[in-house]
C-alpha cells in the first residue's frame, strides 16, 4: 500500500500541471447560473418520466478518454427505451464532440458493427466471434484510460503526452501525429464518414481559435469535413498544434483551431448553431439533455447558464444529468496500476457500474431548480462509487482525490471567450493526406491488431 500511497502524492503534484479535461466547472463564473430557487408548482417527475414527454436535443461535455463511458450514457438509454427515436440533434465539445459524431453514426448506413456495440457492458459472443467483437471484448479488458501498452512503438512520446500546462508550453515534437492518428484511426474503426452532411441526425461541434494566450474565439460546426472538426475540437493546445479548419476574411487567411472545452465546457452551445440554420430549425427539439461527467460531486454544483444561448427563446425545458466519478485516481491511473501489477479498474468496470447506476436512477425523482427566465431546468446527480467494487482504503482515495480537485480553483484550463462564430469545417491545409500523419496511423493500426486496442 505504501506504493499507493507514493502514486497518489506525485498524482497529486501531477494534476496542478496536467490532465486539461478535469477541470472545476462548478468555479467557473461564465457558466454559473443564477437560478431563481423558489419553488414552482409542477409535479416533480421521475427521470424515465422525463424521458417520455417527447423529443429532445443531447449535449455532450467532455472528459479525458471518456468516450467509451459517455457512449456507455447513451447506449444504457436507448437500451431502457427513453432515447433512440427521441433524440432529436446532437451536440458536444472535445471528447463529447466526438461521442456526438458517433453516436450520429450509429443511425446510417456507415456505422460498423463496432460502432453499435460501443457502449455496451457485454457482448453476444462465445465461439466464432467476428473480428470487431474481438477488439471490443479486448477494449473492455483494458486499463482505464490506457493508449494501449505498445502504443510507444509508434511515438516515443506516448507516456509523456498531456504533460504540459494548457495555453502556456507547446506540444512536443511529434506529440501532434500520435494524438491526431490516434483520433483518426478510432473514426475509422468506428465508420464516422467524413462529412457532417453523410450524417442523418443534425449535431455541432465546438472547438477554440486561441489570439493570445487563453484568449480567443469559440468555432461552431455543423458543415463540412466532420473528421477535420472532430481533430481540432481534440486537441488541446499543450498537446497538439491548433488544427486548420477552413479560411476566413478578405486575404482567405487560415483558421486554426484547437480543444473545445475551454470555449465550451457543457457542449452546449452547438444547439445554437443548429437552430440558426433553417434547414434544422423545425427538427431540433427545445428540450436538451446535458450529460456532464464530473470528477467529484462538488463539481455538480455548477450548471450551465442557458440563458447565455442566443436562442435561448426556443429552449422551454433542460435536464442535466451530472455523473460524478468520485474515483479520479483510479480512472486515470489504472494503467500505471496495471504496469506494477496492482489491482487496478478496467473499462468494462466502468462501463458495468454506468449501466447500473443510470438504470437505477431512471425511476428516481429528478430535482427541479427552478426558473432562468422561462426555462425550466431539471438536475440529477449519479455517482458510479456505489457501484464498483472498491476497497475501504481504495475509496478513501478517491474522495481525498475528489476532494483536492474541488479546492484546485477555476482558471487551469479556462478560457476569456471573445466572439463565437460558426464556419464549414474544411481540410484547406490537406492534414488528412499528411503523409507522416498517416504513417503514424498506420502504425497504431498495426499494433492494435491485438487486444491492445488504442480506444
Amino acid at each position: 500500500m505504501q506504493l499507493i500511497r507514493n502514486l497518489l502524492s506525485f498524482y497529486v503534484c501531477l494534476l496542478q500541471t496536467a490532465n486539461s479535461e478535469h477541470t472545476l466547472r462548478a468555479q467557473r463564473l461564465q457558466t454559473q447560473q443564477s437560478y431563481d430557487k423558489t419553488k414552482v408548482g409542477h409535479t416533480q417527475p421521475t427521470l424515465r418520466q422525463w424521458f417520455s414527454q417527447g423529443t429532445f436535443h443531447v449535449a455532450v461535455a467532455p472528459m479525458l478518454s471518456a468516450q467509451l463511458l459517455l457512449s456507455s450514457m447513451l447506449d444504457t438509454l436507448e437500451s431502457q427505451g427513453v432515447a433512440g427515436r427521441f433524440i432529436s440533434s446532437l451536440s458536444g465539445s472535445s471528447t463529447g464532440g466526438l461521442v456526438a459524431s458517433l453516436w450520429a453514426t450509429r443511425q446510417t448506413k456507415f456505422a460498423t458493427e463496432y460502432v453499435k456495440t460501443f457502449g455496451k457492458s457485454r457482448v453476444g459472443c462465445s465461439t466464432n466471434c467476428s473480428t470487431n467483437t474481438l477488439l471490443y471484448i479486448g477494449l473492455l479488458d483494458l486499463p482505464t484510460a490506457s493508449l494501449g501498452a505498445r502504443s510507444v512503438e509508434c511515438s516515443p512520446f506516448v507516456n509523456l503526452a498531456g504533460l504540459g500546462v494548457p495555453f502556456v508550453t507547446p506540444p512536443l515534437p511529434k506529440e501532434s501525429l500520435l494524438l491526431w492518428a490516434n483520433y483518426l484511426l478510432q473514426m475509422e474503426l468506428l465508420g464516422v464518414p467524413q462529412q457532417f452532411e453523410d450524417l442523418k441526425m443534425p449535431i455541432a461541434l465546438a472547438a477554440f481559435n486561441i489570439r493570445k494566450g487563453n484568449h480567443g474565439t469559440t468555432i461552431l460546426m455543423s458543415q463540412g469535413n466532420l473528421h477535420i472538426a472532430n481533430l481540432a475540437g481534440n486537441s488541446p493546445a499543450h498537446i497538439a498544434k491548433g488544427v486548420v479548419v477552413g479560411r476566413f476574411g478578405a486575404q482567405s487567411a487560415q483558421l486554426k483551431a484547437g480543444d473545445g472545452y475551454p470555449a465550451d465546457p457543457f457542449g452546449v452551445l452547438g444547439y445554437d448553431t443548429l437552430v440558426l440554420d433553417q434547414s434544422n430549425y423545425n427538427s431540433v427539439s427545445q428540450r436538451i439533455v446535458n450529460l456532464v461527467p464530473v470528477d467529484s460531486k462538488e463539481q455538480s454544483k455548477g450548471e450551465m447558464n442557458w440563458t447565455t444561448l442566443k436562442r435561448h427563446d426556443l429552449v422551454t425545458q433542460t435536464l442535466s444529468i451530472f455523473l460524478s466519478f468520485d474515483n479520479l485516481f483510479l480512472y486515470t491511473l489504472a494503467s500505471k496500476s496495471a504496469d506494477v501489477h496492482l489491482p487496478h479498474m478496467k473499462n468494462r468496470n466502468y462501463v458495468w457500474a454506468i449501466q447500473k447506476s443510470l438504470e437505477e436512477a431512471l425511476d428516481q425523482k429528478i430535482n427541479l431548480l427552478g426558473r432562468s427566465d422561462h426555462i425550466r431546468s431539471y438536475k440529477i446527480l449519479i455517482s458510479l462509487l456505489p457501484f464498483l467494487n472498491l476497497g475501504a482504503e481504495e475509496r478513501d482515495i478517491s474522495k481525498a482525490i475528489g476532494r483536492s480537485l474541488a479546492d484546485r480553483g477555476g482558471g487551469y484550463y479556462s478560457a476569456v471567450v471573445e466572439n463565437i462564430f460558426s464556419i464549414k469545417a474544411d481540410d484547406s491545409s490537406g492534414l488528412l493526406q499528411n503523409k507522416q500523419l498517416l504513417t503514424m496511423k498506420r502504425c497504431l493500426a498495426r499494433i492494435s491488431d491485438s487486444p491492445q486496442r488504442t480506444l
